[in-house]
């Protein structure tokens, strides 16, 4: 289903001056430069706010250029153990030297809204609450089932208490009405969230000067594209590189995301036992905006999660994947989950297929292979979907219509009459 705005949702203010800004700390324990929706986010918000963030830095390359205004504070994570129960420890130090940072910073800056970008960095703004008088935001991402983590891990500590203390935050924001629906009703909060859809900018994807010529070009070149994690029991890779040894011999298959090394062993045996050579190719895990222009010659997308738990069986609006696919104007097969289906139901740019059945995948793909026409109508309809409504303008008005009255208070009881 396509996102329907109101009236109110279609424009937001003009952006102020510098001058005139409310500050805004983001807080994520992560690489900021990897996540593309927070890059997005933080360039949006940031034309309302002065914003600071602190990330994590991880070790890998700077690979995105912020824009004017928003200050980026990376937290040093220490070095990495073999041994299990040191790493275990060494990763509980520093997130207990990460919410002193935070802390610390929400005391040095005073900024009117602290934006957490997942649930440790929620578990540390309401640790700086302590510290500072602010308006809490809680994006909620990732849902881990709490009871398949190890029973004295940090990660279960800190999910218990995102969802426990989740009503806490003034604001609370997710990517899929599904995981809206779960936090409401495992949390017992009773205020409506918001509803923030993972939709790549127009800014981002600008359409090709020639789209047909492209499209062209495409049918010709008969590669499906994969970006994403790779592996583990939510992601159907192998049936995907199964359902490529049932294409034309032209067709080849390209996969990029972060994957464990044993996983990509494995993946690799299997093209090769299916006889596939070079048509199986892995790109690795590269910085967003190399894989975009990496990619705008690929010919179909693919998306394959599992709905093995109720993370990815909630991946409808979820996925910024699907929806940078239709940015390129491609089209994609897709897992056939209540999820997906809701999402995209009447789209003619995707195929349903069942992910665990390699021919249906191939059916699938074939669809949109086989046929010049079909393609080049799909691939028209995917950029269009993705102009029209598919894409983060539609939908930050939302998120930014609740976020400026945090801002315009200073009173905690009329935010919490805000909230309602």
């Amino acid at each position: 289903m396509r996102p329907v705005e109101t009236a109110a949702e279609a424009s937001i203010a003009t952006p102020v001056a510098a001058s005139e800004k409310p500050r805004l700390l983001m807080v994520f324990y992560g690489n900021p430069d990897y996540y593309a929706a927070i890059c997005r986010e933080a360039a949006a918000i940031g034309k309302h706010f002065v914003i600071n963030l602190i990330g994590l830095d991880d070790g890998r390359a700077r690979a995105h250029e912020w824009p004017a205004g928003i200050a980026v504070e990376r937290f040093q994570q220490r070095a990495s153990s073999r041994n299990s129960r040191i790493q275990q420890l060494v990763r509980l130090v520093d997130y207990a030297r990460f919410i002193r940072t935070v802390r610390r910073r929400a005391r040095e800056l005073n900024p009117a809204v602290v934006y957490t970008y997942d649930t440790r960095g929620f578990v540390a703004g309401l640790a700086a609450q302590r510290a500072a008088d602010f308006a809490l935001v809680f994006h909620w991402h990732d849902l881990f089932d709490i009871d398949q983590l190890a029973r004295f891990s940090p990660q279960r500590w800190i999910e218990k208490q995102g969802t426990a203390r989740g009503p806490r935050a003034d604001l609370v924001v997710a990517d899929d009405p599904q995981r809206i629906q779960h936090y409401l009703s495992e949390s017992g909060d009773s205020r409506p969230a918001v509803l923030l859809p993972n939709y790549p900018s127009r800014e981002q994807f600008p359409r090709p000067a020639d789209f047909d010529a492209l499209l062209e070009r495409r049918f010709g070149n008969r590669e499906i594209l994969y970006t994403g994690g790779i592996g583990g029991e939510g992601n159907a890779t192998g049936s995907l590189i199964r359902a490529c040894a049932m294409l034309p011999p032209d067709c080849r298959l390209t996969l990029y995301g972060p994957s464990p090394d044993e996983t990509l062993g494995e993946l690799r045996g299997l093209a090769q036992s299916l006889s596939l050579g070079t048509r199986v190719r892995y790109g690795g895990r590269i910085p967003w905006s190399e894989l975009i222009a990496r990619t705008g010659e690929a010919t179909v997308g693919a998306v394959t999660f599992r709905p093995v738990n109720f993370n990815y069986s909630a991946m409808g609006s979820a996925t910024n994947k699907l929806y940078e696919y239709a940015a390129r104007g491609l089209p994609v097969v897709v897992p056939d989950t209540p999820s997906f289906r809701a999402a995209l139901g009447g789209e003619l740019w995707a195929e349903f297929v069942d992910i665990d059945n390699p021919a249906s995948v191939a059916r699938g793909l074939r669809g949109f292979l086989d046929d010049r026409d079909r393609y080049a109508s799909a691939g028209r309809a995917a950029r269009r979907a993705f102009e029209e409504c598919f894409n983060f303008e539609c939908v930050f008005p939302r998120l930014y219509q609740r976020l400026a009255p945090l801002a315009a208070h200073t009173s905690r009881d009329a935010i919490a009459i805000t909230a309602q």
